[in-house]
C-alpha cells in the first residue's frame, strides 16, 4: 500500500506541475506527440520571397492559442528552430500575436532557421482595467507565465513539421518575451539554447511602486507570483547556452540587471555570452545589431549551414 501511495503522489505532482501550478519548477516536457485535436497546418502563405508562414490555433485546456511557423521556402532536410513569444506584456498577464511581430521573426527565416511564433495566455487590452489585468494574471500564472504555451507550441511544431530538428530548437525574445525565453530555457529540457534580449529579470524590482502596491493588494500571491516568473530566481535551472544581448542605453530595462544576472549565471553555467553595444536603446538595439550577433551565435551552436539560396 505504502508504495502505491507514492507513485500516486508522484503522479499527482507531475500533473500539477505540467498545468502551470504555482511555485512548480518551469519543468516537464512532452515528446512532440500529435494530438487528435491539433488542426492540419494547411496551405502556408508566402508572406516574402523565399519565406512561408503556416498558422494555427491550438487549445491548452479552454484557451485558445495561436501559433506561427514560418519555414525557408528552401531549406535543408533537417533544420533549426526559434521558439519566440510576442514582447510588449507589462510581465502582469499575456500577449497576441501581431503583425508588428514580424521584425524579430523574419531575419531568422532569412538565414534558414524556422521560426514557432506563439501566443502568451492571458492577453488582456492595453490600459484595461485592473479587474480584467488580475483576471489576465490568473491565466498568465496558471500558463507558468508561458511557459506553457511554449511547450504546446513546440510540441504541435516538432509533430506536424518533421523538418524541425528536435535537438536543435532555440527560445528567443525582446524584453518582457525575453523573461519568457530564459523561463521557458530553464523549464523545457527541449531547449538547446536561449536568446534573451533586454530581459527583464527580477520582475519585482522591475515594476513601479504603484503597479507593484495595487496588484500586491488585488492578487492574493503576489509575492510568488513575481518570485516565480522572475529568472533571477531560476538561475539553478539554466543549463543550456545562453545569449544576453543588451544595449548600455537601454531607457526601459537597466543595463546594469542584466550585467549582474549574467555574472550571477556565469558562475553555475559557463556557456553564457553578453554582448553589450553602447546605443541603440531598447528596441532598435536588438533590431540592428542583437538579432544579427545572436543569429552567428545560433549558427555555431546548432553548427547549422543553411541550404543554398536559389
Amino acid at each position: 500500500m505504502e508504495n502505491t501511495r507514492v507513485v500516486i503522489l508522484i503522479i499527482l505532482s507531475v500533473v500539477a506541475c505540467v498545468v502551470g501550478t504555482t511555485g512548480c519548477s518551469p519543468g516537464g516536457g512532452t515528446t512532440g506527440s500529435v494530438s487528435p485535436e491539433w488542426p492540419q497546418l494547411g496551405s502556408p502563405t508566402k508572406i516574402e520571397p523565399g519565406v512561408l508562414l503556416y498558422e494555427a490555433t491550438l487549445t491548452r485546456g479552454t484557451t485558445p492559442v495561436r501559433v506561427w511557423i514560418y519555414l525557408p521556402e528552401v531549406h535543408a532536410k533537417s533544420i533549426p528552430a526559434i521558439l519566440i513569444a510576442p514582447a510588449g506584456s507589462p510581465l502582469l498577464h499575456g500577449m497576441t500575436l501581431g503583425a508588428g511581430d514580424r521584425p524579430e521573426h523574419l531575419p531568422y527565416v532569412r538565414e534558414g532557421f524556422a521560426v514557432i511564433a506563439y501566443e502568451i495566455e492571458g492577453a488582456v487590452p492595453e490600459r484595461a482595467p485592473w479587474s480584467e489585468a488580475i483576471a489576465g494574471a490568473k491565466q498568465f500564472e496558471s500558463a507558468g507565465y508561458g511557459v506553457a504555451d511554449a511547450r504546446l507550441a513546440l510540441d504541435f511544431a516538432l509533430a506536424r513539421v518533421p523538418e524541425i530538428d528536435k535537438t536543435k530548437v532555440i527560445s528567443a525574445g525582446h524584453s518582457s518575451a525575453a523573461t519568457l525565453s530564459l523561463l521557458v530555457a530553464a523549464g523545457e529540457p527541449r531547449i538547446r539554447g536561449c536568446i534573451a534580449y533586454a530581459p527583464v529579470c527580477d520582475v519585482g524590482l522591475h515594476l513601479s511602486h504603484e503597479t507593484l502596491t495595487v496588484f500586491s493588494k488585488m492578487y492574493p500571491n503576489a509575492e510568488s507570483f513575481f518570485s516565480n516568473s522572475s529568472p533571477m530566481n531560476h538561475i539553478d535551472e539554466l543549463h543550456c547556452s545562453v545569449f544576453l544581448f543588451h544595449a548600455l542605453d537601454d531607457s526601459v530595462v537597466p543595463p546594469g540587471t542584466v550585467i549582474d544576472f549574467a555574472e550571477r549565471l556565469k558562475r553555475s553555467n559557463p556557456n553564457v555570452t553578453l554582448v553589450t553595444v553602447a546605443r541603440g536603446n531598447h528596441y532598435n538595439s536588438m533590431i540592428d545589431e542583437g538579432i544579427p550577433a545572436a543569429i552567428r551565435w545560433a549558427k555555431t551552436l546548432t553548427a547549422y549551414t543553411a541550404a543554398p539560396k536559389p
